[in-house]
């Protein structure tokens, strides 16, 4: 049993490439609070990223649920501002190494999905 409190879980599954998913539940009293997390099918999204002054962007890239403090999935974008990476469906906020997230991303069910994304 669990005491009456407000607890942060994080799940962990290796076997899918250690993928995390973490929620915050409140237990109101000792025993009937039940917690399912789910992992979707993961999208294979492909983009480019540039600045706003249309330059392409070089370095870091973050991809964060919308709503969420983490985790956060981290690709490296290339010289071009190329980047592929594997995310589940869902809308995101996309932020830039070190920066606060600054553009939206919505992720569809797709097999491939490209992106164009612009940040500051």
């Amino acid at each position: 049993n669990v005491l009456p409190g407000r607890y942060t879980l994080i799940v962990t599954v290796p076997s899918l490439g250690n993928r995390q998913k973490s929620r915050e539940v409140v237990v109101e009293n000792a025993g009937g609070t039940e917690v399912s997390f789910v992992f979707e099918s993961l999208v294979k999204v492909r983009g480019v990223v540039r600045l706003q002054s249309g330059e392409p962007f070089s370095g870091l890239l973050y991809f964060v649920p919308r709503g969420s403090v983490g985790p956060k999935t981290f690709v490296k974008c290339n010289i071009s501002g190329a980047f592929e990476v594997a995310l589940e469906p869902g809308d995101y906020v996309v932020g830039r190494g070190d920066q606060p997230p600054a553009s939206p991303a919505k992720i569809l069910a797709l097999e491939d999905q490209e992106l164009s994304i612009t940040i500051p």
